[in-house]
């Protein structure tokens, strides 16, 4: 099976989003499969079911999720949400939480090759699919798909760049701008690491040189 056979209509994803969020306690291992589905068609699905996973793992039986997930066309995506919603696992429950999520997914593969997580949300060949493919983020590419979407609360959760993301980030901040401060940087890669780290990548560039003291410096490209 490649993908869905019946498409939810939007009438069906507007409930998904209201039984989430003030029906938690009736959404059992079927919906939550189910809808990890549908939250490839629609980025708010993502963003609600991802949240809801964050609060309640730990009342889904991770054996019935496991068996589920192995008759849905795409039992990956759930991954990537997870990935998201671990964020907010408080440190004494993470490894529970580890343990619980590798449950899940025994025996359970990556997406088979490498796509957009987010199903006709692009236009094909266009930037924002050519900026999926080129700054996708460690919580897609673990199960082998594309993405640049925070899925968590973006004030407080970040995306995770890898060192070599952030340097193409940099690439294009320094061919947009004649100069930028250490904050400039900071914000183009979503405060994903902190202020301090992302001076050092800056002091260690060396597309760019440094101008002025450690409080007003700026960097400008050579």
């Amino acid at each position: 099976m490649n993908g869905l056979v019946n498409f939810p209509s939007r009438k069906k994803i507007l409930a998904a989003y209201e039984a989430l969020q003030f029906k938690k306690n009736e959404i059992s291992e079927p919906d939550v499969a189910l809808y990890s589905q549908w939250a490839r068609l629609d980025p708010r699905l993502a963003e609600i079911l991802t949240r809801f996973l964050s609060e309640n793992w730990e009342r889904l039986n991770p054996l019935k999720l496991n068996r589920l997930l192995q008759f849905q066309p795409w039992p990956s995506a759930l991954g990537v949400l997870l990935e998201f919603a671990k964020k907010a696992i408080l440190p004494e429950r993470k490894k529970l939480f580890f343990f619980w999520a590798e449950t899940v997914f025994c025996e359970i593969k990556k997406n088979s090759v490498w796509s957009q997580f987010f199903w006709g949300q692009r236009s094909l060949g266009g930037a924002a699919m050519f900026n999926d493919a080129r700054f996708s983020s460690r919580e897609y590419q673990k199960w082998k798909y594309l993405g640049l979407e925070n899925l968590f609360n973006k004030n407080k959760f970040s995306l995770k760049y890898s060192p070599e993301i952030r340097v193409e980030i940099l690439k294009i901040l320094s061919q947009g701008k004649k100069s930028f401060t250490t904050r400039d940087y900071w914000n183009a890669i979503g405060q994903s690491i902190s202020l301090r780290h992302a001076e050092r990548d800056l002091m260690a560039c060396t597309l760019i040189r440094r101008e002025g003291a450690t409080k007003g410096r700026r960097f400008r490209v050579d």
